[in-house]
């Protein structure tokens, strides 16, 4: 957690820190110690004294039920981040993780979207559904929401994506 919060690393650094050394997190973070300037003054003050709070907060977090920090090492970690720009280190997933390995489409689009947008969203999701996929959504409100609400009323598998950490 004290190298995920690193002011400056963001999660794409964290990996290609974590990946140069072979995935071991203490060695990236003694790496990170020795080698903190390059990303600024904040960076040097957080590796030397991190926000006791701000960890504590987030090992809350983990504590609550069903609540995992994913990491990239790990055999259940989605196999599809790495064919992405800067795959992440981690994911802090709520549920069950062997979802991300799922078949899955995400259905994103306007928050306010018409009638009509919005029957189409459900209409694809129950498609998708029926042909196995999971639906993945951001959990916004409008065409994302939508979809998410008929693959549910449809009993298939939902996945929700939020672009940051528990907080």
């Amino acid at each position: 957690l004290i190298a995920l919060r690193t002011p400056g690393l963001g999660p794409g650094g964290l990996r290609e820190r974590l990946d140069a050394v072979g995935g071991d997190i203490q060695a990236a973070l003694a790496q990170l110690r020795r080698r903190a300037a390059p990303l600024g003054e904040l960076a040097q003050a957080w590796l030397a004294r991190p926000d006791e709070v701000q960890l504590a907060a987030d090992l809350a977090w983990l504590a609550e039920p069903e609540h995992r920090l994913l990491r990239c090492t790990e055999a259940d970690f989605p196999p599809q981040l790495e064919n992405i720009p800067q795959p992440p280190a981690v994911l802090f997933v709520v549920g069950a993780a062997s979802l991300l390995l799922y078949p899955q489409v995400a259905i994103v689009g306007a928050r306010g979207a018409s009638a009509a947008g919005l029957a189409h969203a459900r209409a694809f999701a129950r498609a998708l559904t029926d042909a196995g996929f999971t639906i993945t959504s951001g959990l916004a409100d409008g065409l994302a929401g939508a979809a998410t609400a008929a693959a549910l009323d449809a009993g298939a598998k939902t996945l929700a994506v939020v672009g940051s950490g528990p907080d």
